[in-house]
């Protein structure tokens, strides 16, 4: 099931019943949770998925989903992002789903590091 919306996020425990996997969404999480239009020219500017309320979103849905020993994967923008790559194996993503041309430089981040230092 794809989690994007700040409902499902909330009611995560429930969902994770329901499913075997998931695979969190956060380019409409993301605008969902801020309330921001990314294809708004107007508040684009606004959209950041490094904000503590999505990133907060993303650690519970993969804490509650690892309770209940569900895998859980990222995809959207996010997925892409070399900044937040350690932080997101932190928080115990198992899975990146990306677009191709950004494999290589996520993968080289991920060889280089330890896990204990995500």
């Amino acid at each position: 099931i794809m989690i994007e919306t700040p409902s499902a996020s909330l009611i995560i425990k429930d969902i994770i019943k329901e499913i075997d996997f998931l695979s969190i969404g956060t380019n409409d999480l993301t605008q969902y949770i801020l309330a921001v239009d990314r294809g708004n020219k107007l508040v684009s500017h606004l959209y950041n998925p490094l904000l503590p309320s999505v990133i907060k979103s993303i650690k519970k849905i993969i804490y509650e989903a690892h309770k209940q020993n569900k895998y859980v994967s990222i995809c959207g923008e996010l997925a892409s992002y070399e900044k937040v790559t350690l932080l997101l194996l932190g928080m115990g993503l198992d899975e990146f789903s990306m677009n191709s041309s950004y494999i290589p430089y996520i993968k080289n981040i991920i060889r280089k590091n330890k896990f204990k230092n995500a």
